[in-house]
């Protein structure tokens, strides 16, 4: 196989060795010393690539970036057919190369409970082989802030509304879903989820 870097291979070169992700919690990588599989789809390009899985905890929809990377990225997600664990048995779901004019990638895709998902990482261009890559895993009947699309993300102070007058929870790095009264200051930097109980909510 062909390698992009002289240097030993990293430990998620392989499809079987592929590392468990968690949601929100961002991790880094490198493809130093990567190479291609034999049977490796085309979705992710044709360099060197590295592996990940992500079990969804919850139906609804998961979003996988590498935001903040020195690396030009390209990202896939797959999950696996008949044959778990073969490189060569996947189904494809998604994949991105450059995201919001960025050489930073994202892909978006609906999963289901209890199942697992297959990410690959791969060099699209350049020689810069480090990356940082983050899960977001938004539950149904929940909208995630996204510092990506700026949706419901301020400097200031977030005041949210919805028809009715219904309850509205939201998250702070993940945590419990906790009611909102327009108290707390919500920001790019704590405000996670934000779900409804009766309707779409607007921003105030």
């Amino acid at each position: 196989n062909l390698k992009h870097y002289g240097t030993t291979a990293p430990l998620n070169d392989n499809f079987v060795n592929r590392i468990p992700l968690t949601n929100g919690i961002t991790t880094t990588g490198t493809l130093a010393g990567s190479t291609r599989e034999s049977g490796e789809s085309s979705y992710h390009g044709g360099n060197g690539s590295v592996w990940y899985s992500f079990v969804a905890a919850c139906t609804g929809q998961l979003e996988v970036d590498t935001l903040g990377s020195a690396s030009d990225t390209i990202i896939a997600a797959y999950t696996t057919n008949s044959v778990p664990g073969q490189v060569n048995n996947l189904t494809y779901l998604a994949a991105n190369n450059d995201a919001d004019g960025k050489t930073s990638s994202r892909v978006s895709f609906p999963v289901t409970a209890g199942k697992e998902y297959e990410i690959a990482v791969a060099l699209n261009s350049g020689t810069l082989p480090d990356f940082v890559l983050t899960p977001r895993l938004t539950c149904s009947g929940y909208v995630e802030a996204d510092p990506g699309t700026g949706t419901f993300l301020e400097s200031g102070t977030v005041f949210l509304t919805t028809p009715g007058g219904g309850s509205i929870y939201y998250s702070l790095n993940g945590g419990a879903y906790q009611l909102y009264t327009n108290g707390p200051t919500l920001t790019p930097t704590n405000l996670v989820y934000v779900g409804v109980t009766n309707g779409i909510f607007t921003k105030t």
